[in-house]
C-alpha cells in the first residue's frame, strides 16, 4: 500500500505536498500553490476545487467521510456549526450527504469537499501558500 493511499478503507491520509488517489468514488488531487489574494485563483469560487491556508494545516491530514457529531465553522461564520445541520440546510440529498467527504487536521475540520471551507482554515489576504485540493 502507497504512504499517501487509503490506510482504511474509507479513508485517506494525505503526507506529501502533492499528490492524488480515489476515495469513495472520488478522484482526488491536491498540491501547494502560492497565492495572493490581489490576484486570487481562477477556480476559488469552483465547488470542486477546495483551498485552506498551508499555515494553519497540520499533517498528515484525513480525507473521510462525514460523521454525526461533526461540527465546523463555515466560511463566513464566526460560530460552530453541526455539519448535520449544514448539509440539511444546504439542501444535500441523500445521495450526496451520503458521499459527502471532509478534510480533517488535528481533529479539526478543514473544509467539506465540494462545499464550504472552515473559517479557521480560509485562506486569506495575509495567506502566501493554500493547499488546493480537487475532487472529480
Amino acid at each position: 500500500m502507497h504512504p499517501n493511499k487509503a490506510t482504511h478503507r474509507d479513508h485517506m491520509h494525505i503526507n506529501t505536498y502533492e499528490g492524488n488517489g480515489r476515495l469513495a468514488g472520488k478522484f482526488l488531487n491536491w498540491n501547494i500553490i502560492s497565492i495572493s489574494m490581489d490576484l486570487p485563483p481562477t477556480d476559488l469560487k469552483d465547488p470542486s476545487v477546495a483551498y485552506v491556508d498551508l499555515e494553519e494545516l497540520e499533517f498528515p491530514l484525513v480525507i473521510r467521510p462525514w460523521q454525526e457529531g461533526d461540527r465546523f465553522v463555515p466560511f463566513g461564520m464566526s460560530h460552530f456549526k453541526k455539519l448535520s445541520d449544514y448539509l440539511v440546510d444546504e439542501k444535500y440529498a441523500l445521495p450526496k450527504k451520503a458521499a459527502t467527504l471532509v478534510v480533517e487536521t488535528n481533529g479539526h475540520i478543514a473544509c467539506i469537499l465540494g462545499g464550504r471551507v472552515d473559517q479557521r482554515f480560509a485562506i486569506s489576504k495575509a495567506s502566501t501558500q493554500a493547499l488546493r485540493i480537487e475532487n472529480t
